[in-house]
């Protein structure tokens, strides 16, 4: 089996590579645990990790292309993002929600 970066390397626009590999083991143990087989329980965890895994590459892709926008019209629509965000922090906060609320221990 694989974990964290060898097999979901992810951009640093998230900051959330470490996390992920210890979600993975943290998974990866309760899956073998819960299985009858290896398998069975490497199967369960590739289920269990590869939506998560994937969305946070994505955002993190997103991220670096908003970080390092190139043209004018880019950079001004981050610049009101990131603005906005400072005046009103609940407006954005809550998309974060699926990165940060997400427990997997209570799974």
């Amino acid at each position: 089996a694989l974990l964290g970066d060898a097999c979901h390397p992810m951009l640093p626009f998230m900051a959330q590579g470490g996390a992920m590999a210890i979600e993975d083991g943290f998974v990866l143990a309760q899956k073998l645990a819960a299985h009858g087989t290896i398998n069975e329980g490497l199967a369960g965890y590739v289920a269990a990790r590869q939506p998560r895994t994937a969305m946070l590459q994505n955002i993190s892709r997103r991220n670096a292309a908003l970080f390092h926008a190139a043209s004018p019209r880019a950079r001004a629509k981050r610049n009101i993002m990131l603005r906005v965000g400072n005046l009103i922090p609940a407006a954005t906060h809550s998309r974060f929600d699926p990165i940060y609320g997400v427990n997997v221990t209570s799974s």
